[in-house]
């Protein structure tokens, strides 16, 4: 059998068109995406799904920017209309209108508002990966690497600010951001080499914390300072606390 004849499961195909489970089931539903439903689920011949996507593939219009990745130019998009506006307030008309692009070419990507607002959190926490894991292969220790990540520019800040107004207004983002946090600590109390360094990460947290509400908690200088004292703390050489690596 040919590759391009191969059933795909919802997942294989939301990753083959690069949109969410969500929005290949809508497109089922909704749009006639060819589909075969049996015991194991719904499946999609991959012939058929590109043959769907390329006719419904939308026409940028000519002030659309032109941008290599139409989706993750449709996320940044969509963090400085929140930003602005607020998640509730926020709009997909909105969202086009900053992209400069059609409502089409959103829900070509996702399903609807909440699929796109979901979206953002996923990316966000996605980045925030990759930035620690680049810290890492530069040789910084995981706890220097946590601390150059919470510690980002004030552009940095203001996207996780709408991050987390997204995430407070849905229960399931709020989880998922819960359960990574609580992934990267157990990291952290596992490199660490003493409890001063799971301080300095409870510190830099309080300060981006700070800042997500409004960074006028503390005064500027005395942010600065602590700051800098978070960033130039000595790292502990003498051995792991407690007789070994915290757990």
């Amino acid at each position: 059998m040919k590759e391009t004849s191969t059933e795909l499961t919802l997942r294989q195909a939301a990753e083959l068109a690069r949109v969410s489970e969500r929005t290949i089931y809508r497109w089922i539903r909704r749009h006639s995406l060819p589909a075969r439903e049996s015991d194991a689920g719904l499946s999609i011949k991959r012939h058929d799904l590109e043959r769907w996507l390329q006719s419904r593939r939308p026409r940028r219009s000519r002030t659309a920017a032109d941008v290599p990745d139409v989706r993750q130019h449709l996320l940044e998009s969509t963090l400085r209309v929140a930003e602005q506006v607020g998640p509730a307030a926020l709009t997909l008309e909105a969202v086009a209108a900053e992209a400069r692009t059609t409502l089409g070419a959103i829900t070509y990507h996702f399903a609807d508002k909440h699929d796109l607002l979901e979206a953002v959190v996923e990316a966000f926490v996605a980045e925030v990966k990759v930035a620690w894991r680049r810290s890492e292969d530069a040789g910084e220790h995981p706890v220097a690497a946590y601390l150059a990540m919470t510690l980002a520019p004030e552009r940095e800040l203001a996207r996780a600010r709408v991050v987390f107004l997204i995430a407070g207004s849905n229960a399931r983002l709020r989880s998922r951001l819960r359960r990574q946090i609580r992934a990267w600590y157990r990291r952290i109390t596992r490199e660490a080499r003493r409890d001063a360094d799971i301080v300095r990460c409870l510190a830099a947290d309080a300060l981006w914390l700070f800042g997500l509400l409004g960074g006028d908690i503390l005064d500027a200088n005395v942010v600065g300072r602590v700051r800098a004292d978070i960033v130039r703390h000595p790292r502990s050489h003498d051995g792991p606390c407690h007789g070994g690596r915290v757990q």
